[in-house]
């Protein structure tokens, strides 16, 4: 995050040029004016012009600059942490957007934080430090009060902070106690992919419920204390305009309009900067979450590794109301090559299911360990899980490609999108962006992309399913030569109606009648 260190800095300068700009006129001319107190109407119209003109053009200034100079800041910041969360030790791709969608909405306040909130915060500072200098050369007696009673009443704004503060670390806890029910509860579920949706749709909707209620609890806790700010800054602001009728004389009219404008100007500028730190303290204390949460995932991946190729299946029956699927005793070493058929419904995916241990009766182990009591950060590291229908999140290639390999160079992703024929992505193909759910690829290219994703990741197991169905017969063939190939030591078990493949496996299982079962060989 350096370059967002450095941003935060070049944003105080570019802050303190454009204040500058827009209240020097003002300034100069109180300063040059001899006698303050006889300034006519004329003169105050005119003072009042150059700076509110001043005041406009140092607002564009300064937020052309954070359009630019910001925004290139803000989407490498974007893609550092996207890149962080697509090298998280995720159980499966559910959980990955999950956490993918928090993340976003985590990164999008963030992009407010350091494009709205931070340098309207810093130019505000700076206004009011300047307008007070400015009202005490006008009318020091004024000046003077009001600025101790505005420092002491910003010393109290602090306590809103913190209960702002604390209003963020609470959304962010409690959002990642609904991640963390919701997996929970999804692991035990019959079918993830099918049954899971309505129940996960009911636990979601009670716990935003529970979130809502606390949310409006602690913004009530809040609201006392932001209701007596706003009541002595308004008792301020009355008490300053009447000493400026006492102290100036009304015959000095042009004096007393340019006060009563520079006061109001500075009553805005305190509303604005309460404001401002209000969702600054908030939004500040969610990105700091973010980072102790990424860091916290990041030191969890260090902590497992892949486990050896060695599937053993238990001999047993996996039931659910009117489906039953039988198992065989069989055992799966690195090398096997697995090609899996049966008619639509029978229970392939399934099978799939219980080798990950997503089905909590799954009699599987996975080098003598059970499949169901597998770490998620080592059985993430061991089995690679393709669906035919995975969405493709928004991203770079680049960032798709480490989703699978977080230290895979430039040269071996170069090298898996050549494998899997992923030829159709222009000159620079790791930049191209591939937007949400990839809509602008054809099935065929989006199975490229995930089979690209398999070619380069390090697991030692790898479940594809249907994964060159959209595929025409002779690229298939091409592609999983290459695969195979290039996965020879490893398990690779993988689902399909077309047995014209079957010279690429050296095993192969089917299911018939509820039974799965190996086959010598597949008939044509």
């Amino acid at each position: 995050m350096n370059a967002l260190q450095q941003f935060k800095k070049q944003l105080l300068i570019r802050s303190c040029i454009a204040s500058l700009i827009a209240l020097s006129p003002l300034v100069i001319l109180v300063l040059l004016l001899s006698n303050m107190l006889d300034m006519s109407f004329g003169a105050s119209v005119v003072v009042m012009g150059i700076a509110f003109g001043c005041i406009f053009f140092s607002g564009v200034y300064e937020q052309r600059w954070i359009q630019t100079q910001g925004t290139a800041v803000l989407q490498s910041l974007r893609q550092e942490i996207v890149e962080h969360l697509l090298n998280l030790p995720m159980r499966i791709h559910q959980e990955k957007g999950n956490a993918g969608h928090w993340l976003t909405q985590t990164i999008d306040a963030m992009e407010i934080i350091y494009t709205h909130l931070m340098p309207n915060v810093m130019k505000e500072k700076i206004n009011l430090f300047l307008i007070l200098l400015l009202l005490c050369l006008i009318e020091w007696r004024v000046a003077i009060p009001f600025g101790l009673l505005l420092f002491f009443l910003f010393r109290y704004q602090k306590k809103i902070e913190k209960k702002m503060q604390f209003y963020g670390t609470q959304r962010k806890l409690h959002f990642e106690q609904i991640r963390k029910q919701t997996l929970e509860y999804l692991e035990g579920i019959e079918s993830i992919f099918r049954q899971g949706t309505p129940v996960v749709r009911n636990l979601l909707t009670a716990s935003y419920k529970e979130f809502y209620q606390s949310s409006i609890q602690t913004e009530q806790q809040a609201a006392p204390y932001s209701t007596r700010f706003y009541m002595a800054l308004t008792f301020l602001y009355i008490g300053s305009v009447v000493a400026g009728f006492w102290l100036i004389s009304p015959q000095q009219l042009g004096s007393l309009v340019l006060y009563e404008i520079i006061l109001f100007y500075l009553l805005h500028t305190a509303l604005q900067l309460k404001e401002a730190s209000d969702g600054l303290a908030y939004f500040t204390a969610v990105e700091e979450e973010l980072a102790h949460w990424l860091k916290q995932q990041v030191d969890e991946d260090r902590n497992g590794t892949a486990l050896e190729a060695d599937v053993t299946l238990s001999s047993f029956t996996f039931q659910r109301e009117n489906y039953s699927l039988q198992l065989p005793i069989a055992r799966l070493l690195g090398g096997d090559h697995i090609m899996i058929t049966g008619e639509t419904g029978a229970g392939k995916t399934t099978v799939f299911q219980l080798i990950y241990g997503l089905l909590a009766d799954a009699n599987i182990s996975i080098n003598n360990h059970s499949v169901t009591s597998i770490s998620p950060t080592v059985k993430s590291k061991t089995i690679h899980f393709a669906l035919q229908h995975m969405p493709i999140y928004s991203g770079t290639v680049k960032q798709l490609l480490i989703w699978a390999n977080r230290n895979a160079t430039e040269a071996e992703m170069m090298q898996a999108l050549r494998a899997m024929k992923v030829d159709f992505l222009g000159d620079d193909p790791l930049e191209k962006w591939i937007g949400k759910g990839g809509r602008q690829l054809s099935g065929g290219e989006q199975q490229r992309i995930r089979l690209a994703q398999a070619y380069l990741s390090g697991a030692t197991i790898y479940l594809m399913d249907e994964m060159t169905s959209a595929l025409d017969q002779a690229t298939e063939l091409e592609i999983l030569e290459a695969f195979l190939t290039h996965k020879k030591h490893t398990i690779v078990l993988f689902i399909t109606h077309r047995t014209a493949i079957k010279p690429y496996f050296n095993r192969f299982f089917t299911i018939e009648n509820g039974k799965f079962r190996e086959k010598q060989e597949l008939t044509s």
